[in-house]
């Protein structure tokens, strides 16, 4: 589990883990972008096995793009904000986190 936006950060960062999660996002962006823009959310549970792993695919996804724009890793932040694009946009609670813990606030879990 990723607590802080830097460690975010320094993931997307990382010379192994970095490439794995652009092509894990790759991955979805593929079978994502190939069937009805409308049934993308249908889609993503289809292909995370449930509803609650596309939620958690939605949350890790919207935080790995806003950490790879911090860290300027256009690639990853290209491909995931198309994603979260077709499966229901940025994942608001993750948003607000992360600008309350840019801001210096205080960030509950």
């Amino acid at each position: 589990q990723i607590y802080h936006r830097e460690e975010a950060i320094a993931y997307v960062q990382h010379p192994v883990l970095g490439p794995r999660m652009l092509n894990c996002v790759r991955a979805v962006a593929t079978h994502v972008k190939a069937g009805d823009p409308k049934r993308a959310g249908a889609q993503l549970t289809h292909i995370m096995g449930s509803s609650i792993d596309a939620v958690k695919f939605r949350q890790s996804c919207s935080l790995f793009a806003l950490a790879a724009a911090a860290a300027h890793i256009q690639e990853l932040e290209a491909v995931a904000q198309e994603v979260l694009q077709r499966v229901g946009g940025l994942d608001e609670r993750t948003a607000r986190r992360w600008a309350a813990e840019e801001e210096g606030r205080l960030v509950l879990v």
